[in-house]
């Protein structure tokens, strides 16, 4: 995996929050930052989950999930991918707020 994502996740196995929960708040956290840019793939789920040492139905629970609120979007045989649409929605909310 690239050492670029490593940077994103600091996972804590004794934490409240569940693997799955921390993997997808990091990951919404460096898309909103703009870390991570529109249509930029996502690590394989079973690279992330290798280079993490969590199961991997854990990365795919959190990449389903990320899905289903629109920050990521799923393609057949290519991954997953940053949503663009969803900096769009964003930046709309930043103007409002400010």
């Amino acid at each position: 995996m690239n050492e670029m994502w490593n940077q994103f996740f600091s996972l804590r196995h004794d934490k409240p929050r569940t693997l799955q929960l921390q993997i997808r708040q990091q990951l919404i956290d460096a898309i909103t930052n703009g870390l991570i840019g529109p249509n930029e793939s996502l690590p394989s789920s079973r690279n992330l989950a290798e280079s993490l040492k969590v199961a991997r139905n854990t990365v795919i629970a959190a990449y389903k999930e990320l899905e289903f609120d629109g920050y990521i979007t799923a393609q057949k045989r290519r991954g997953y991918f940053v949503n663009d649409k969803i900096y769009e929605n964003y930046s709309d909310t930043k103007e409002v707020s400010s």
